[in-house]
C-alpha cells in the first residue's frame, strides 16, 4: 500500500501509533480539494489476516456521496475493496486534488 501511495502518485506519508498499530497518513503538502482537505488517506494500517485498513478521502467525489461505507467526515473504509479497486478509487481522488 505504501509503495502505491507514495510512489504510484507521489504522496508524503506521516506516522503514528494508536493502540499498538502503526498508522500511516498520506497527504499532499501543496495540493487540496475544494474544501482545502489535503489528507487523501489516513489510519491505513496492515491488518493481521493479510488485509489493509484505514480510510481514503472521497467527500468531494459526486459518486461516493450516497454511498454506504462512506463516513458522516468524508471518508471511505477501504477494508471491504480488492487492491484494485483501491487503486481505481484512489487514481479518481488524486485526479481531482488541485
Amino acid at each position: 500500500m505504501n509503495d502505491i501511495l507514495t510512489n504510484r502518485f507521489g504522496l508524503l506519508s506521516k506516522t503514528g501509533i494508536k493502540k499498538g498499530y502503526v498508522l500511516y497518513s498520506y497527504y499532499f503538502k501543496d495540493r487540496y480539494t475544494d474544501t482545502r482537505k489535503q489528507v487523501v488517506a489516513h489510519e491505513i494500517t496492515a491488518l493481521q489476516n493479510g488485509g489493509c485498513g484505514g480510510y481514503i478521502y472521497v467527500a468531494h467525489l459526486k459518486e461516493f456521496n450516497n454511498h454506504p461505507a462512506r463516513k458522516k467526515d468524508g471518508y471511505l473504509k477501504i477494508g471491504d475493496l480488492t487492491m484494485d479497486e483501491f487503486i481505481d478509487i484512489a487514481e479518481k481522488v488524486i485526479r481531482e486534488y488541485k
